[in-house]
């Protein structure tokens, strides 16, 4: 009988090994699947918030007249590469579609730690009129009163909601109904744990010039329409979020 119980003490003990052993290979496997998942969500999200968002609307509102803005000097662009030549028809590529996007002809330095408020704009300003050159388009040019407005619209933090809140006037059809000449606003960002704040204005440039030509975000950059740019960002060491305004 001893024998007996032990021998059936030993094979109950196989089991709930053997058990044991299934159940640590299945974790091992869902380990396995579960880790690159987690790996590809993250770049998911990185890549999420490189998109910036749009909003569009009717300009005619008769009612409400646009003030003149007080004439600027134009904000000067970098020096071109001798190989690129503005085009009135080109088309693209704009950016560079390997790793990190960069813009063709445009500054790519790594623009390591954090600018200050002056650099950031004035970097700003200088991509949106480089990819504006690149079409034979004036410059924008840098406006205080759109600057402040960007500010407002950044710390408003929800997204368009100043701009819908503060610009859009229902009364008149969706018309516009903005201080300061203010037409229209583009959102972008881009961080990460390879990127920098320079990364952080570059990219979802980049990606708004992938847009078709006259849609969403490039119709805005590449408008004859707008003459001002305001900018704001949220910059840190590993990216940027940005607000750009534009204003006739």
């Amino acid at each position: 009988m001893h024998d007996f119980l032990s021998l059936g003490t030993f094979c109950t003990s196989r089991r709930i090994y053997g058990r044991l052993g299934i159940a640590l290979l299945i974790l091992m496997a869902v380990t396995l699947l579960y880790v690159p998942a987690m790996a590809v969500q993250q770049e998911q999200a990185e890549f999420a918030v490189m998109l910036p968002l749009i909003m569009t609307g009717s300009d005619d509102n008769p009612q409400l007249p646009t003030p003149t803005p007080t004439p600027l000097p134009p904000n000067p662009i970098p020096t071109p590469p001798g190989d690129i030549t503005p085009e009135p028809t080109f088309e693209g590529p704009f950016c560079t579609d390997e790793g990190t996007p960069k813009i063709i002809g445009f500054d790519d330095s790594p623009g390591v730690g954090t600018p200050t408020t002056e650099d950031f704009i004035n970097y700003s300003l200088e991509a949106v009129n480089f990819l504006r050159w690149r079409t034979t388009l004036p410059p924008l040019q840098p406006d205080p009163a759109l600057n402040d407005i960007a500010e407002r619209a950044l710390a408003y933090d929800q997204g368009h909601g100043y701009f819908i809140e503060n610009c859009m006037s229902t009364q008149y059809d969706y018309g516009r109904n903005c201080e300061a000449g203010w037409a229209q606003e583009n959102i972008g960002g881009a961080w990460g744990s390879s990127r920098t704040w320079k990364d952080g204005v570059r990219v979802p440039l980049c990606r708004m010039m992938e847009e078709p030509k006259g849609g969403g975000h490039r119709a805005n950059i590449e408008s004859e329409e707008w003459t001002r740019l305001g900018v704001a960002g949220d910059v840190e060491g590993t990216g940027a979020y940005w607000f750009h305004e534009f204003g006739r």
